[in-house]
């Protein structure tokens, strides 16, 4: 499933739709996403391949989130610890949710 929702995000990309930190979005599946801006504290860790290609973390890079099946998104009081193995959060949450 996740590969599907992978591309239909990729195809709304190419179709103009512009994905913005700090917004949900319920277009790609019958769950939510949203959409962080990644730290560039983590990018060695997880894009190691894309620091040498742009020479460096000068890039702006996004991370999808999901809920778990509770419906709780990392940043929401009561999200599960577990959670975090599944899905580290490489970014900070934003007031707007």
């Amino acid at each position: 499933m996740a590969g599907e929702i992978i591309n239909d995000i990729g195809e709304a990309i190419t179709h103009g739709l512009k994905i913005e930190a700090g917004r949900l979005y319920d277009d790609f599946s019958s769950v939510p996403f949203a959409f962080v801006t990644v730290d560039p504290a983590n990018y060695r860790e997880y894009v190691g391949y894309a620091l040498w290609l742009y020479r460096g973390p000068t890039f702006p890079m996004l991370q999808c989130v999901w809920p778990l099946k509770s419906g709780l998104f990392p940043w929401d009081d009561g999200y599960d610890p577990a959670g975090a193995k599944i899905q580290p959060l490489l970014g900070t949450r934003w007031p707007e949710i």
